[in-house]
């Protein structure tokens, strides 16, 4: 098997949440191609976040961005872990970073803004899902979805309520969109 078999096969035992299975596959991809392994690290990283080991998984975004600094997915997926550990300023830098290497991906926009709604700061938080959503109007509705969160936050149920509906209107089988859109009524 080669690395791409590994690498493919480690996504989806992390999506089945089988994450020892998912481990073996990425660090047997990596024993296969130590000197491009950035991607490899970012996959094993994302599966040791989700198993809340995080300096684990900081460890393996360091050593992904020291590989590729200039990387984005790296600097996001390193500010999601400095997120979820409530490191918001941490994360904002890492954001930050991601930005100015790709400043045309939604995805780095949306991060930053539900850092900024972690930080309490809606209003800059809106400015960034706004701009998400400018950015990839095709497939807005998890956009709108989190902006729709952070209105709600900020007691502005009507417009939560349109972005709720709207998200809805585009993802008709997303259940979070109306779990979202019910705990706002």
């Amino acid at each position: 098997k080669g690395v791409s078999s590994f690498q493919q096969r480690g996504i989806t035992f992390r999506e089945m949440e089988e994450y020892e299975a998912a481990l073996a596959d990425f660090n047997r991809a990596i024993e296969l191609q130590p000197n491009f392994a950035w991607p490899l690290l970012l996959g094993r990283g994302i599966t040791f976040r989700e198993m809340e080991e995080y300096d684990v998984a900081l460890a393996d975004f360091n050593r992904a961005i020291e590989l590729e600094p200039k990387g984005a997915s790296n600097f996001q997926q390193r500010g999601i872990t400095f997120r979820e550990m409530e490191e918001y300023e941490a994360a904002l830098a890492d954001f930050n970073r991601a930005i100015e290497l790709e400043p045309k991906w939604a995805s780095n926009f949306a991060e930053r803004g539900i850092n900024y709604r972690e930080m309490e700061e809606f209003k800059v938080a809106l400015i960034d899902f706004n701009h998400a959503i400018e950015l990839q109007p095709s497939f807005a509705w998890p956009l709108l979805r989190e902006r729709g969160i952070t209105f709600r936050e900020m007691e502005e149920y009507n417009a939560a309520l349109a972005d709720f509906n709207r998200a809805i209107e585009l993802q008709p089988k997303g259940a979070s969109n109306f779990r979202e859109r019910g705990v706002t009524y």
